[in-house]
């Protein structure tokens, strides 16, 4: 932040108020703001309810006793997470890429895969389409991380990037 900013009280209020102009004068800050917060939120959502999800899945489509390798599951999304990072990398480098429309890409391919677990435990389909889903899911992670980095460095001015993120936290 600046540094000629008054400290305490008066300093965190105008921080906060300087933030908030921020975000009624640019569309880009409050879309950038609320995309952190939306997916973010998703995304630890799906971080509490993988496990009990997996576990009555298994249960349901193998056998009641069977104990869910959950470090295995962990490890897999860790590689998901990866392979959709690399995924930008490759991605962001092709000529004429828009980060604008990777990032919607990758919303609606979350939001997609999310649907799809959803409807896969409703329906009582087979267990590969869940643990599909939460693999793309997980793709869809690795993708937003460095993805929303690069939004905030093009959108939110430096002095006032953890403001606002705050205020979107």
């Amino acid at each position: 932040g600046d540094t000629k900013q008054s400290s305490g009280a008066d300093g965190l209020r105008e921080a906060r108020t300087k933030g908030l102009l921020l975000l009624a004068r640019d569309r880009r800050v409050l879309l950038v703001g609320l995309v952190c917060s939306c997916f973010e939120a998703a995304m630890y959502a799906f971080v509490m309810k993988w496990p009990p999800v997996m576990t009555a899945a298994v249960r349901t489509y193998f056998r009641e006793d069977e104990v869910v390798p959950f470090g295995t599951v962990f490890s897999c999304f860790m590689a998901c997470s990866m392979v959709g990072s690399t995924c930008f990398g490759f991605l962001a480098s092709l000529k004429g890429a828009s980060m604008e429309r990777l990032g919607l890409g990758m919303l609606l391919v979350s939001s997609l895969s999310m649907a799809g677990s959803v409807y896969s435990i409703r329906s009582g389909h087979a267990f590969t389409p869940l643990l599909l889903s939460f693999f793309a899911f997980e793709g869809c992670v690795g993708v937003y991380f460095p993805l929303i980095g690069f939004m905030r460095s093009q959108y939110l001015i430096p002095s006032h990037r953890s403001m606002v993120m705050t205020l979107f936290h």
